[in-house]
């Protein structure tokens, strides 16, 4: 069993990727989170196997917050999304 956490500041984003990664038997969703602070204490609580986090979040931004899990030593997978077209 797969376990991911989703973190995106917006209902409706959220609630379709949660929807997509319910409908996967092999797939569970351990929570959701809005912030870059939620991301973090998630992660530590849960310890997923996969985070999809959005890159503008409205405390910190998910590429610091990548950048303090790999800094922890968290070994868990990061899906980063975007709706931005700047690499």
């Amino acid at each position: 069993m797969l376990t991911v956490i989703v973190i995106d500041d917006h209902p409706v984003v959220r609630a379709g990727v949660r929807m997509v990664l319910d409908a996967a038997e092999d797939i569970t969703v351990l929570a959701e989170g809005t912030t870059g602070a939620e991301a973090l204490r998630l992660v530590a609580l849960h310890h997923p196997d996969v985070l999809v986090l959005d890159v503008n979040l409205p405390d910190i931004s998910g590429v610091e917050v990548t950048r303090r899990l790999r800094a922890q030593g968290e070994p868990v997978a990061i899906l980063v999304m975007t709706v931005h077209d700047d690499s």
